[in-house]
Formats: C-alpha cells, structure tokens, sequence
C-alpha cells in the first residue's frame, strides 16, 4: 500500500507529456522519452490489457510499480512491481490507476498521469461465481472452505511481482497481499467479518477472520505449501492448516511488528480441534499431568513431546491440548483432579511445547465408587417403576 498524496493531475489518454518527475532535469528528459500503454485506441475497460513501455532508458529509475486507486481518498494499492521498464497486465478492476518509478531505494522519483479503466468489475463477478460454490452454513464451514480454495488452487509467486487479488483469482498466482486481499474478499462476500493485518518489519500481511464471535488470526500465505509452481490438485496434509484460526499467543511466536484491530485469546475453532486431531494428542496430555498429580503436585509445567504429526508447531499441539485439559476432571488411584490449564506463551521464534496445570479441586476416593454409582443408578430405575406402577395404579382406579 501506498500513502502518497502527490497530485493526481489530468486523467490519461491526454496530450502531454505522460510522465511526471519531481526533478525538472528528469522532466525534462521525459518530454523527449516514449511511454505509453497502448493495446487500444481510445480508454481502456477491463477485460483488455494494458501494456506500459519506457524507451529511453532513466537515469535511477529500478522498479516500476502498477498501482491501483478505487476512489480519490484511499491509498495506493500496488498491484505490479517490475524491474522491467516495459510489462503487460489484465485489467479486471474498473477504477483508477497510476504508474510509479522508483529508485533502487524504494524511493518515488516519477509517476504517470492516472490511467481511467471503465467496464464491468470482473473481480466482483469471479468473487461472486466462487462464493456461490461454498455449501457451508456455519462461520468455522465458510471460513475452512476459502482457506482451502486458495491453498489447493492457487501458488505463491516467488517473483514477488503480482499483489493484487484478482491475478490470484484469475491467473492462480500472487505474494501475501494478493492471499489476504481475495481471502478478505471472498469471506465477506460469505457474510463473514475479515481485516487485514500488516507488518512493515516483516513486508508482509495476513488476515483476522471473525468466526463464532471470535477474530482469529490466520495465515493462507503460510498455508500454501506450492512456490513457484501450481498447487492446484496437491495432496492436503496437516502440515497446510498450521496458520488457520489460531491464537494471538501462537500468531505471536513466528509474526511480529504489527497492529490489530481486534485481539484472540482462544484456539475453539482451530483446525485441530475440529478435526479430533488434538483428542488424539489428549492422552498424552493427560498422562503426563496425573502422574504430577499424584505425586502431590498443585501447580506445575508439562512438556509435550513430538507426537509425529504436525511436529513443526508443537505449540499448536499444545496449545490444542490446553484448551482440552482446561476444567477437566482427571481421575487418580485415590482422588479426583478438576484442573486448570493453560498454553505457556514462547518468546518470537520460539515453540512453546508447554502447558501449565494448575489445581482447581480434590475429591477423595474412598475405595471403589463404581458399585455406589451402580447401586445409586438402580435405585433411580426402582424409584421410576414404583412411580409408573401408582400412576396407572390411579388411572385404573
């Protein structure tokens, strides 16, 4: 995304000299320089291509940068970077649009006039079309589904050239702006709540999604395992799921420098959890913790181990198996266990395997309860016939 507030100027095809540099010597050579897009005669509408060629080499210019402006008051949305001073791009998105060349330092040091592309969003409409394909009817159905539309069919573009949603969703490839962005576009259009989250520090961004009441950060760009190749028809392991619906603690431990407009303090609704992977890993967990337990322990860390799967976040694990141990009841030789239990937070870059037992109660066996619970469930099924047996006892009377 692009702040710049520099002037729009006249609105192009116009007569004039099309680019602009804030150094007159610069401007001045541009007069004499050909740029130009140019598939068509007249104004450009989506479904077309513009193509955009610089002929005379200039002086610092590195990168040229498509950018993309909806309306007059947003930012700048880039949608191209190209080392290249002549490229070609699809338009999908009726709106306005602008060119940026830039430094080898990042720095602006000329623009275009604003390119106006009319026609049909064709954006919207392949939105639309997709959306229609989801069959789920709860927030966690509609929110898996996208995630897994764009991991299974879509790559990472290793380029890091292509950003905006609609080359993901037409041409299958595009960086971390392009997965947020059609991620964002594609759950709202599902009726879920989504914003886009950014790190500077990181170059990079992600999404936080509202499912169940809860805004759970989730990553699609980490979850698509294809780079550089297409991954439509790949075959899903656990391994793709990592980064969906997890906790800001987890989000916390690999993503940083970053403001969010709502925070996550739950892992209810992720993946492994629904899946039943993290029943899998409970009793793991729970042996790990009884054993504390009775050895007169009340507060106290256990460490899960790898439990081959997913072994690259064991924190996930754990995380999971926390949130499942929480109030539970643990039963020992001699006594009950209701718990309390929680993820123990790791430090950037660090996978926290550990979880946090605390004791909430005791309750003390004395020998063996199960004939006492077996006894007390017949005497509740005597006391039931005895009742039935006086109703119609009456009814008959």
């Amino acid at each position: 995304m692009f702040g710049m507030t520099a002037a729009l100027g006249d609105e192009w095809p116009c007569e004039g000299t099309l680019l602009t540099f804030p150094d007159p010597e610069l401007n001045e050579r541009a007069k004499s320089a050909t740029a130009a897009a140019y598939t068509v005669d007249g104004p450009l509408t989506t479904g077309q291509t513009l193509t955009f060629t610089v002929t005379e080499e200039l002086d610092g210019a590195a990168e040229f940068t498509l950018a993309y402006v909806p309306d007059w008051t947003t930012d700048y949305q880039a949608l191209l970077n190209s080392s290249s001073a002549s490229f070609a791009y699809h338009l999908y998105m009726p709106g306005k649009y602008r060119i940026f060349i830039r430094s080898r330092t990042g720095s602006v040091i000329g623009y275009t006039r604003v390119i106006t592309v009319t026609g049909n969003d064709l954006l919207a409409a392949k939105v639309s079309e997709l959306a229609a394909g989801c069959t789920a009817s709860d927030d966690y159905g509609k929110a898996l589904w996208v995630h897994e539309y764009l991991t299974q069919n879509t790559y990472y573009d290793i380029g890091t050239a292509w950003h905006g949603a609609d080359y993901l969703l037409f041409e299958g490839y595009g960086t971390c702006q392009s997965y947020s962005e059609a991620y964002r576009k594609l759950v709202m259009a599902l009726g879920l709540s989504c914003d886009i989250v950014q790190s500077s520090a990181m170059s990079h961004e992600w999404v936080n999604v509202q499912v169940n009441g809860s805004w759970y950060p989730t990553d699609v760009t980490w979850d698509t395992k294809a780079s550089g190749y297409p991954g439509k028809g790949k075959p899903s392991t656990e391994n793709d799921h990592v980064y969906f619906l997890i906790s800001d603690e987890l989000m916390n431990e690999n993503h940083r420098s970053y403001q969010a407009a709502h925070t996550c303090d739950t892992v209810a609704d992720n993946y492994y959890i629904h899946t039943g992977d993290a029943d899998r890993w409970l009793p793991t967990g729970e042996a790990l913790a009884l054993a504390q337990l009775q050895a007169g322990r009340t507060e106290f860390v256990i460490t899960l181990p790898n439990l081959k799967s997913i072994d690259d976040r064991v924190d996930i694990k754990a995380a999971d198996v926390a949130y499942l141990l929480n109030g539970a009841t643990l039963r020992g030789e001699h006594a009950r266990y209701i718990i309390a239990a929680e993820h123990v937070p790791s430090s950037y870059g660090y996978k926290s395997p550990e979880i946090r037992i605390t004791v909430q109660q005791v309750i003390p066996i004395t020998g063996d309860d199960t004939p006492v619970l077996l006894l007390a469930l017949l005497g509740l099924g005597a006391c039931a016939a005895l009742l039935f047996l006086r109703r119609t006892g009456r009814r008959r009377s």
